[in-house]
């Protein structure tokens, strides 16, 4: 809870200080779909879909793709390193907006778990064939330096992927401010992934999102 606590912190000043910038000019607002989803409900079933999307799945899949391979294990890190690629080759690959996607159905994220299955399974193959050959996961294990790099890697990787959700900007250098709250509030999810593990890191984004879930229905 404290972890929790501290991210929710974080977020709120990090937040403000993205207002700030929106005030000024330097950042185009845009709402966060969940957000657009909760104004948008009519019926309290919605509710359900949204929670269990939002603080169950949500979690699930972000910390196998983000945080799962930071102990280095190597069954664990061909894994999250496959999650990793497959989540990386949905998000910035649009894939959510092909064709063959439209009409499969996109209630508690199935289209997504479809997708996710059918990429994942070649690429782990690929994942696991290099680090049979390589030892990716014990090069870098071995040195301190490289092991802070993956963890870093990582979340900037997990603050990328929410850039289709976040506000936009004309400076790039804005991006910095505008992905900083996903981006410390995830060294918090791998804090509690390295000390308590895998279970307790999807715990701790849970609550997190549903701490942001309960406020933004109280305030709709």
């Amino acid at each position: 809870l404290k972890l929790v606590m501290a991210g929710l912190l974080i977020n709120l000043i990090l937040s403000l200080i993205n207002q700030y910038f929106q005030n000024l000019g330097f950042i185009t607002s845009r709402t966060h779909p969940v957000v657009s989803d909760i104004r948008a409900v009519q019926e309290y079933s919605s509710y359900i879909k949204i929670f269990v999307g939002t603080v169950v799945l949500t979690p699930i899949f972000e910390e196998l793709s983000f945080r799962y391979l930071l102990n280095f294990q190597q069954k664990a890190f061909k894994i999250g390193l496959s999650a990793c690629l497959t989540m990386s080759i949905i998000v910035l690959g649009e894939l959510n907006t092909l064709p063959v996607f439209e009409y499969i159905p996109s209630v508690l994220r199935f289209r997504f778990l479809l997708m996710f299955i059918l990429i994942f399974a070649p690429t782990f193959v690929v994942v696991s064939f290099t680090e049979n050959k390589l030892s990716l996961s014990q090069w870098l294990n071995n040195n301190l330096l490289r092991r802070y790099g993956m963890i870093l890697f990582c979340n900037v990787m997990f603050a990328t992927m929410h850039l289709y959700v976040v506000s936009s900007t004309d400076n790039a250098w804005f991006y910095i401010t505008i992905l900083s709250p996903y981006f410390f509030t995830g060294l918090i999810f791998t804090y509690a992934r390295l000390k308590y593990g895998f279970v307790a890191s999807v715990l701790t984004h849970a609550i997190f999102n549903l701490f942001l879930v309960s406020l933004n229905i109280l305030l709709r």
